[in-house]
């Protein structure tokens, strides 16, 4: 009976520590999306090099 009262109590702090690491990536991936990325499109973002802004 002993055993099985520390292997839930391990459990439950293993598995708060998961949900916490969980809800940390959430809110730096939340962070990263508001920043606006600088780097061009892959696919056409090398277009501007040889067609220039258009007026």
């Amino acid at each position: 009976m002993e055993l099985l009262s520390v292997l839930l109590v391990s459990l439950s702090l293993l598995l708060g520590f998961i949900i916490h690491f969980l809800i940390r990536v959430w809110r730096q991936h939340k962070k990263l999306e508001m920043v606006p990325s600088k780097k061009p499109n892959p696919i056409f973002g090398h277009t501007w090099l040889f067609l220039g802004p258009r007026n």
